[in-house]
């Protein structure tokens, strides 16, 4: 099979601008240089702190719950280097290009050699999945970019299986994949299981895969025994197997978010990739990823379930949920281009298809939109409230508050309109010891005692951009596929 360039065309390059367009968008509507409750304990606290004025490198590789987290903190690094300071907007635009790429690169790997109407369809499924802000809080949290590092890291793997070369590049491809991902994320764990799915899907010659796909599970196994993992935080955990396969299901159904229809997606999942091995051999690359994707979200869903009550499933896990749905619809729209099952294919792509667009638009205008309107609706009255608490109340009574609120496992704080940007107590209590004297490393829009970077000027514009950017996306998009559409005719007489 010929294998996938690196570089994108005019479509993939569409949907690039689209979806990191989208995103800044939203940033620009609803974003703060304020950071969320976690940013203040892994970025600021154990790493700018850390590193930054302790000089503590070992920070970078700590763990924060049960993730490490080390690209996002050097990120924030490379972020306080450049500006002098703690730039939230930085951040946010790194996970708005992270999220871009990743689009993009899936959109490449999964139409490849399909039809320009398959095509077309694949591409508004991305945007559908990479560019609606249905989860608000990962749109506006520069944090989150370690879901999407690890979603790069996962992509990135599926192409290298999918297009294996020679064993020295390719293997360190995947060995280096692999690494990336559990650096980012803890989700991350999954990859080998993918990888080997993959494997066994489009069965082909990979001259030391094997050796490389051991090297890459046993980082896995030392990340998840050595470290403070999904499987140590299940060791802990006393629900019992029926509560977790009932929750487990709820997450495969996302975003239904019923177990019985989560057992009619797996038996649909299953029946896809039955039928998916009867296609031709040089669209099995396609397949293989998408199955990928598929194994991902679920195995994800698995670990939720596992390590978290079902009251902890929240918003920031929806878009790797949002995996599944893409694979079965992708699935279906590649198996229309088979002969035999087409019609078939056809009608129960477009029915699931229909569910599944009733279903996120009901989330978005009743949960994610909402969320994202009222951080517009508060962004000032929020900034004002931490800077008058960062620079004039006494931080002993605000460290009380939120060790209440801790201490009895009240999280409603995360979806706050202000207290999701809350100080965590162990911060408070630094910045009470240290007289308030890291307050000079915040952002002057936070504690105006400094003038703004050029560099963060430049990022602001290219936030107040992102409309622009995507709209640009669209014209390049239909241009694209209009030219790609002219031209399918000529490839075909030239192919026969």
């Amino acid at each position: 099979m010929k294998s996938v360039a690196l570089s994108f065309a005019r479509l993939e390059c569409a949907l690039l601008l689209i979806v990191f367009g989208s995103r800044l968008a939203v940033f620009s509507y609803s974003g703060s240089p304020l950071p969320y409750y976690d940013q203040w304990i892994a970025e600021f606290n154990s790493t700018l702190l850390s590193v930054a004025m302790g000089q503590n490198y070992a920070a970078l590789i700590n763990p924060h719950n049960e993730h490490l987290l080390i690209t996002t903190k050097i990120l924030t690094l490379l972020g306080y280097l450049i500006n002098g300071y703690w730039d939230i907007p930085f951040l946010v635009i790194c996970s708005a290009g992270t999220r871009a790429l990743t689009a993009a690169w899936t959109f490449q790997l999964i139409a490849h050699a399909a039809q320009p109407k398959t095509k077309a369809f694949l591409c508004v499924l991305c945007i559908a999945v990479f560019a609606i802000p249905f989860s608000g809080f990962n749109f506006l949290n520069g944090m989150q970019i370690c879901f999407y590092c690890a979603d790069l890291a996962l992509v990135w793997s599926l192409r290298t299986t999918t297009n294996w070369g020679t064993p020295i590049t390719s293997g360190l491809a995947l060995i280096g994949g692999t690494l990336f991902g559990v650096a980012s994320l803890a989700s991350a764990a999954a990859i080998p299981a993918c990888t080997l799915a993959a494997y066994f899907f489009q069965r082909r010659v990979r001259p030391g895969f094997w050796f490389a796909w051991t090297i890459s599970v046993t980082i896995v196994l030392g990340f998840i025994f050595i470290g403070k993992s999904t499987a140590a935080v299940a060791l802990g955990n006393h629900r019992s197997l029926q509560e977790m396969v009932y929750f487990g299901l709820r997450i495969i159904s996302w975003p239904i978010n019923l177990a019985p229809v989560g057992v009619i997606v797996t038996f649909l999942c299953a029946i896809a990739v039955f039928v998916a091995l009867k296609h031709p051999q040089n669209q099995r690359g396609a397949h293989a990823t998408i199955l990928g994707l598929g194994v991902y979200s679920l195995l994800n869903a698995a670990f939720i379930a596992i390590s978290r009550d079902q009251s902890e499933w929240h918003m920031r896990h929806w878009e790797t949920n949002s995996l599944l749905p893409f694979a079965a619809l992708a699935f279906g729209l590649r198996l229309t281009e088979l002969d035999a099952p087409r019609k078939n294919a056809l009608i129960l792509t477009g029915i699931i298809a229909l569910v599944y667009v009733f279903c996120m638009g009901n989330l978005v205008r009743t949960i994610s939109w909402p969320y994202v309107k009222s951080a517009h609706d508060s962004r000032s009255a929020a900034l004002n409230h931490y800077r008058a608490l960062l620079l004039k109340q006494d931080l002993r009574e605000e460290s009380e508050r939120m060790n209440t609120l801790l201490e009895t496992k009240n999280f409603s704080f995360f979806d706050d309109p202000i207290g999701r940007f809350s100080l965590s107590p162990i911060v408070l209590e630094n910045l009470s010891i240290l007289h308030r004297r890291p307050l000079a490393m915040l952002s002057p829009d936070i504690i105006p005692a400094r003038s703004p970077s050029r560099f963060s000027w430049f990022t602001g514009q290219l936030i107040a951009s992102g409309w622009i950017l995507g709209l640009l996306g669209i014209a390049l998009g239909v241009a694209a596929g209009y030219r790609e559409r002219s031209q399918f005719p000529d490839a075909m007489a030239a192919t026969t």
